[in-house]
């Protein structure tokens, strides 16, 4: 069988200065070399200078991708891979909220989905890294306006997995700022025929910051997979990052304000050919 591990992991490198943000985003980059997936999607990368210390060396991350923004990553998204990509590109999300709400910050960032095609063994997998528009007061109903974005968001993602071929398997991968069992979590899945490894999961991934109201911890993170038929796929899923670690010599704490979520997935071909990716 062909074996595929991703970790995504929202990184909280703020493009402001915080103290001890350097050492932090360093132990994230030693953190990651060590858990030794085959692919990392980080959310949150706020400065160039942040991704050497989370990609560590070329070594260990011999393909680090990421789409060039004034002072960052494009949407703060940048995806390291140990294994040969053929394809890459960026999407903005056309719904992106208002200039006059706190979702104005995200406008500049200009998030969306970065797609990476990766080859496994002859199969081609797409990948989206992705990170949603923020709901800042953790209010999820059908009327919210942050809620109204994230629905026209995901909506675009689902469009967007719906152009891949239904015979190339999809891993949809990032921060959602969405809760895993809310009524936008599932009109998503349904949307794009994903998978959820931790679906019956309801540990939160992410820990609320000061001024986020308590509400706010609730699974956020997910990696999410759509399946061919054609293929017979195991899917196992975990939290990771939960636990303080050492940031410097007597020094320790969180990697990130969210957990990582980290995922294998297996499959067996039950046809002869594997089939290609189309280029964007």
């Amino acid at each position: 069988m062909m074996q595929l591990t991703i970790l995504t992991l929202n990184c909280l490198g703020l493009p402001v200065p915080l103290p001890g943000l350097q050492r932090r985003l360093s132990a994230i980059g030693r953190c990651l070399a060590a858990a030794a997936p085959d692919v990392a999607c980080l959310q949150e990368v706020g400065r160039w200078r942040h991704l050497p210390l989370l990609r560590q060396d070329e070594t260990i991350w011999p393909q680090a991708i990421a789409v060039t923004h004034p002072y960052a990553p494009k949407g703060g998204l940048v995806t390291l891979t140990r294994l040969v990509v053929s394809d890459t590109s960026y999407h903005p999300f056309r719904a992106r909220g208002s200039m006059t709400s706190l979702q104005a910050t995200e406008r500049h960032q200009a998030k969306g989905i970065l797609r990476t095609v990766l080859e496994v063994g002859g199969q081609s997998v797409v990948l989206l890294n992705t990170h949603l528009a923020a709901n800042y007061g953790a209010q999820w109903s059908y009327t919210n306006p942050h809620a109204k974005v994230e629905r026209a968001q995901l909506q675009e993602i689902a469009e967007f997995v719906q152009t891949v071929p239904a015979e190339i398997p999809v891993v949809v991968a990032g921060d959602f700022n969405v809760p895993r069992g809310s009524w936008l979590y599932h009109e998503f899945r349904a949307a794009a025929n994903l998978v959820d490894p931790l679906g019956l999961s309801t540990e939160p991934t992410y820990r609320p910051l000061p001024g986020m109201p308590a509400r706010a911890a609730q699974a956020l993170d997910h990696i999410l997979v759509r399946v061919p038929p054609r293929l017979t796929v195991e899917i196992a899923a975990e939290l990771c990052f939960g636990e303080p670690v050492s940031l410097a010599e007597g020094v320790s704490g969180h990697l990130s304000d969210h957990l990582g979520v980290r995922s294998t997935i297996r499959w067996a071909q039950n046809g002869s050919t594997a089939p290609t990716a189309p280029a964007s």
